[in-house]
């Protein structure tokens, strides 16, 4: 398989049909922080199985980086969003509000692919156990067993409770990352 970055493979997926009504939901509904869900695919397709310190070391620096850049760049877009949508904020009428939105917006994803390439650096540095050689053949069903683990182990680590409903849209994510 050609290797294709992490963000390629994100922006790609992203351009899915449902993907990105269901990475909203996964994160605003479900809490996840999408990007790890991203990586658990992209990892599961580049390389098969992540291991418990890759895992820890890709949720323990994406918390941080979440926690420090990525949300409050997003709250400060949202609310400027929503403040600007009323005509009788003090927000919508100031000069250049808009353009800050976008301009934070432009940030929020400049931090998102910051993160991604942190993760994937993180992939690279061979952090994680070298699969057996019977587990690096090239096939899809390799493929889907590991992006599914990858999935549930992220899903666990993240102390997210497995519902029908989360079921339904990790499995739709990992079919579309799946897809070519």
């Amino acid at each position: 398989m050609s290797h294709e970055s992490f963000w390629d493979f994100s922006l790609r997926l992203y351009r899915l049909p449902q993907v990105s009504d269901t990475c909203l939901t996964l994160q605003n509904v479900h809490g996840f922080d999408v990007n790890l869900l991203l990586f658990a695919c992209w990892y599961g397709r580049s390389h098969g199985l992540m291991s418990s310190a890759l895992l820890s070391d890709a949720l323990q620096f994406s918390t941080q980086w979440s926690t420090e850049v990525v949300r409050p760049l997003r709250h400060a877009r949202t609310w400027m969003k929503e403040a600007l949508a009323q005509p009788q904020t003090l927000a919508s009428q100031m000069t250049g509000a808009a353009e800050l939105r976008e301009k934070i917006k432009a940030a929020e994803l400049r931090s998102e692919q910051l993160q991604q390439q942190a993760l994937e650096r993180l992939a690279q540095d061979g952090l994680g156990t070298p699969a057996p050689m019977s587990s690096r053949i090239d096939s899809p069903d390799r493929h889907a067993r590991a992006v599914a683990h990858n999935l549930q182990k992220v899903r666990e680590a993240s102390a997210v409770t497995l519902t029908p409903a989360l079921a339904d849209l990790l499995q739709m994510l990992q079919e579309k990352a799946l897809s070519r």
